[in-house]
Parts: structure tokens; C-alpha cells; sequence
């Protein structure tokens, strides 16, 4: 384990010291202790817990005034709880070791604790008396329980509802909420609806989008563009006969959900004609878009279990082959 202050400079971080638990200063402010698995962090935290309540001879220089002064965050629930019984587990061990000898008075543990006394049994002892008794008021939290607590405490100060709970997963909830965007968004605009469709998109898409956002929040979107451009570039993208002709036969092979699959159809090719530049439909778009716009358009037969997907390529094949 290292152990640095906040404020090291880059030159001053080449040779950054060992954290020692009876020895390394524990200064006010903010410092840093890194470390790798296995190294120790449980031990020594609790080690560091009975070391701030043995900090100072005399009331006025100790550090914390009792064990309730102390807060530790971690990040598991399972590292809280080992947390709690390690502290407990050292408080004990303390105790009978400032009372006279102890029959393990040679591991390393036992020889640390008197380290830390430092020939003040008598003040050590009390103050371990004084933990134990008040061991209940040791603050060990996740990094979010922490935050609950605070938000209940100062529920007044911080406009936190007092029925508020902790989400340990919002999943769920994000789910629910684009759910209601999507539905909002586009079942309410058709246009809209039919580029959707041409792009492939879906709310899995969106939200694994908005998970990456989280992720890099001052990341853009590119290209912009707004919405109204979009729309009125697709408006302007003609379409003509010998298009309309092969949709038609297209809908009619598959047995598609009458004159909404042509809609669809329709929309979703000129959505891409717009996004291709081009400036009309043709047959490739057409061929481009129908997988993801008619294979819900379909009518079912219980006599062909074939997959939607599969129908409606067979069909553009059948149709648009030659086209």
C-alpha cells in the first residue's frame, strides 16, 4: 500500500512512501492510499480505526473525539459488513491486550497495538473501553448508503421526501421511462415512425446510447441535424410509378396488412432516399428497408412456421430481383 498527498506534485510522486498504520502522519486534509488486492486495505483501515482513537495524550490534541467521529466508505455491501466485523474483531483484541499479556504476544497484530499505545496503556485502555461501548455508532457505509443517510438527516435542508428509498438497480426504471419516450416520440408521427424503421432502430438502441452518455456525458451527437431539416428533405424526395408499382407487388407477395404496409414501405424508402441524398426513390432502397418494415406487417398462417425475416427476403428476391 502507497499512500500520497492530494497536493504532491508530479516530480515529488517518484518516490511515493509506504503507508505505515502505526507510523505514516495522518494530517488534516484530504490524502490518497492506493492499493492492490491482497495487500492489506481491510487490515489496515480497521488498524487505522484504532489508531484515530488513540491519536493524542490529552483531550485537546486528540484527533477524533470517539468512535462515532469516525466514518468509513466502502464500496460492497459485502466489504461494509467484513468491514464492521474486522473493526469489532480488533476492538476485542485491543481491549484484552491493553488489560496485561495476552497469550499471542508475539504476532504481529499484538506487537502493532502496542505500538500504537506507545507505553500509554492506561489512556489506550480507557479509550478502547470508550469504542466498545459506543461501538454502534461506527459509521460504516457503502458509498451510496452514506449518501442516503445524509440526504434523510438533512431531509429539510436538502429537499429529499421523506419517503424516499434507495434504488440499488434503476434498470427498471429506465426501461419504464424510455418506453414512454418511445411511445410519445413515435407512435404519435408517422414520418418519423417510417425512419425509424429504415434505420433499424429500436429503445434497446437508444438506451445501450444512453448508457455509453453516461459514460462520456459532454460526448455530441454528429452529424446535429435537426429534426424540421430532416423532415422537409424527405418531403422533397420524389417518387415515381414504376416505384410505387413494385411496392405494391412487393405488399401484395407477402400478404402485408393492406394499405398501411405500402405506407410504411413507402416512408421508410424515402427516409433513406433522404438520407442517401438521392433525389427519388429506387428500387435499392426499396430492397434496403423492407426486412425492417414489413416483417411486422405480416399476416400469419398456421400452416408456414417460416420466420418474418426469412418471408420478406424471399419475397423482395421473388419481386425485386430483376428490378
Amino acid at each position: 500500500m502507497t499512500t500520497r498527498n492530494h497536493t504532491a506534485s508530479p516530480e515529488t510522486l517518484r518516490d511515493i512512501p509506504l503507508y505505515d498504520v502505526a507510523r505514516t502522519r495522518l494530517a488534516p486534509g484530504m490524502a490518497l492510499v492506493e492499493a492492490s488486492a491482497g495487500t492489506g486495505k481491510t487490515f489496515n483501515i480497521a488498524m487505522s480505526v484504532v489508531r484515530l482513537l488513540l491519536e493524542g495524550s490529552t483531550p485537546a490534541d486528540r484527533l477524533v473525539g470517539g468512535i462515532g467521529n469516525i466514518l468509513v466508505v466502502t464500496f460492497t455491501n459485502a466489504a461494509t459488513e467484513e468491514l464492521v466485523t474486522r473493526i469489532r474483531d480488533l476492538l476485542q483484541l485491543a481491549h484484552a491486550v491493553y488489560q496485561g499479556p495476552v497469550p499471542n504476544e508475539s504476532s504481529s497484530t499484538v506487537q502493532l497495538l502496542r505500538t500504537l499505545a506507545d507505553g500509554r496503556e492506561d489512556l489506550a485502555r480507557a479509550r478502547i473501553a470508550e469504542a466498545r461501548a459506543a461501538v454502534d455508532s461506527l459509521a460504516v457505509f457503502t458509498i451510496h448508503g452514506f449518501c442516503k443517510r445524509v440526504l434523510e438527516e438533512f431531509a429539510l435542508e436538502s429537499g429529499t421526501p421523506f419517503g424516499a428509498s434507495l434504488v440499488e438497480d434503476d434498470a427498471a426504471l429506465q426501461q419504464e421511462a424510455l418506453a414512454d419516450w418511445w411511445r410519445r416520440t413515435f407512435y404519435t408521427d408517422a414520418p418519423l415512425a417510417a425512419y425509424a424503421a429504415a434505420r433499424g432502430w429500436s429503445p434497446e438502441v437508444f438506451l445501450k446510447d444512453y448508457r455509453t452518455w453516461q459514460r462520456f456525458p459532454d460526448a455530441t451527437l454528429a452529424p446535429a441535424e435537426p429534426l424540421a431539416p430532416a423532415r422537409a428533405r424527405v418531403a422533397q424526395v420524389a417518387v415515381s410509378d414504376a416505384v410505387l408499382e413494385l411496392a405494391t407487388r412487393l405488399c401484395l407477395q407477402l400478404g402485408t396488412d393492406g394499405l398501411r404496409g405500402e405506407l410504411t414501405l413507402m416512408r421508410a424508402a424515402r427516409a433513406l432516399a433522404a438520407l442517401d441524398g438521392a433525389a427519388a426513390v429506387d428500387a435499392l432502397h426499396l430492397r434496403r428497408v423492407a426486412p425492417s418494415a414489413l416483417r411486422h406487417r405480416l399476416r400469419r398462417s398456421v400452416l408456414d412456421d417460416t420466420g418474418s425475416g426469412t418471408r420478406v427476403e424471399r419475397a423482395v428476391g421473388e419481386v425485386l430481383g430483376a428490378a
